[in-house]
């Protein structure tokens, strides 16, 4: 059964991931990935599993991802820290649109211009939209593209139900226990 205190940190989570992934778009200057929390609150950022580096792009040097197990992609998702304790890095929508031409171009004219952004992500995101931002935001954040139905979770409107959900599925609560020892 799903602790309470795992309830809340992975709920909490979710709500800041999807307001952090709709700021992204919003507000192209800024970082966001980064709040300011009170330093007892145990939940970072949510969608920094999701954000990250350009440097980081591909595979590590040995081949595997920062982020390969669907454990450790939850736990980056309430925590905002890759399984070595890492902080999760910052990126912004111009690093997508910019590293990502192509992928993005569609929705270019929409993104690059700030008004038009924030009447963009007031309307549920598209599947098609998804498809292009969720393996974009994976590749900058160096997660398994095997976890992608994951990682959708933060761009979708149930994401809260899907991850609680997620987590159950493949018993992450002895995963939280033990990073929690640490």
């Amino acid at each position: 059964m799903l602790a309470k205190k795992n309830i809340g940190m992975i709920a909490a989570g979710v709500a800041a991931a999807i307001a952090i992934v709709f700021a992204a778009y919003i507000i192209p200057s800024q970082d966001i990935t980064k709040q300011d929390l009170a330093p007892d609150d145990t939940v970072q950022d949510a969608t920094s599993e999701i954000l990250g580096p350009s440097l980081t792009s591909e595979a590590g040097v040995d081949g595997t991802y920062k982020i390969n197990t669907e454990c450790e992609l939850i736990y980056a998702i309430a925590y905002g820290q890759y399984p070595d304790g890492e902080k999760l890095p910052d990126v912004k929508i111009d690093v997508l649109l910019a590293n990502y031409p192509e992928e993005f171009k569609p929705w270019e004219e929409i993104l690059q211009n700030q008004d038009n952004r924030i009447e963009f992500f007031k309307k549920p995101l598209s599947d098609e939209f998804r498809n292009v931002l969720t393996p974009a935001l994976m590749k900058e954040a160096s997660i398994s593209p095997e976890l992608e139905q994951i990682a959708r979770i933060v761009s979708d409107g149930q994401g809260k139900e899907k991850l609680q959900q997620s987590f159950q599925e493949f018993e992450c609560q002895k995963y939280f226990d033990e990073k929690q020892k640490k």
